[in-house]
């Protein structure tokens, strides 16, 4: 088979400060196309196509995000579902050349002990949007990206335009929520705080920014926080998305 119509693969080495993995997908004029822009083992293409009609799609997600409460075989068949919802996704984009430039990464970015952030970037079809990217499912690890602290997930959508900068009264004050998914080792979110404050220092020296973290259910300060006048609310997720074990659709 031509590798022009499979995809291809490059060598390449970053360092360590520089740990990700950035995977954009398209639809183009001969399908849909994903490309690993950056990552620690290079860059790689090649073509998919979807793993779901759109009904099956919906119907799958439907059942996910019934509340089983304390019904464990129901709790049991919804996580069944979402690996194998993930896992159809997991295997549909990254295979061929992708399989091998993700498993390289993530091998070196675990014997480096370093986190491997997963940075989606769709285009602008709305049947990619409509895919349940948070349920990616590694089988091989048996285990979803975003509830892995190897493996944070987060997705990007591109913008047709630039935001006009929004006129306030600073101080800014930044919501940081921090998840914690039940059943699941501990997110380094202690890290990812530092990590924030460190970057932000300067501005919370002048009194430009004001960080306040949030570890709970982040429904009960929203009103506090966001009543503040002369004040902007921004809310940042500092880890995975995902809260529940097993029902993933809550």
């Amino acid at each position: 088979m031509d590798d022009s119509a499979v995809g291809g693969y490059n060598f390449t080495l970053m360092t360590v400060a520089n740990w990700g993995f950035d995977l954009f997908l398209d639809h183009t004029e001969d399908g849909y196309r994903a490309t690993v822009t950056q990552s620690p083992a290079g860059d790689a293409w090649a073509a998919f196509t979807l793993p779901f009609k759109p009904r099956e799609q919906h119907a799958m997600i439907q059942q996910l995000l019934v509340d089983a409460g304390e019904d464990e075989p129901r709790r049991n068949d919804q996580f069944r579902l979402a690996r194998d919802l993930g896992g159809r996704l997991f295997e549909a984009i990254l295979h061929g050349p992708l399989r091998e430039c993700w498993q390289e990464s993530w091998r070196r970015a675990y014997a480096e002990r370093a986190t491997l952030h997963v940075r989606l970037r769709l285009g602008d079809s709305p049947s990619l949007h409509m895919l349940p990217w948070e349920y990616l499912y590694d089988v091989t690890r048996d285990e979803f990206l975003a509830l892995s602290a190897h493996t944070p997930l987060t997705r990007f959508q591109e913008r047709s335009h630039q935001p006009l900068p929004v006129d306030l009264e600073p101080p800014l004050r930044v919501l940081v929520v921090m998840a914690g998914p039940e059943g699941y080792p501990p997110l380094p979110v202690g890290r990812e705080w530092r990590n924030l404050v460190d970057t932000v220092d300067h501005l919370a020296a002048d009194r430009r920014v004001l960080l306040n973290d949030w570890r709970g259910p982040p429904c009960s300060i929203y009103s506090d926080v966001c009543a503040s006048r002369n004040t902007m609310c921004s809310i940042s997720l500092a880890s995975a998305s995902m809260t529940r074990r097993p029902r993933m659709g809550c």
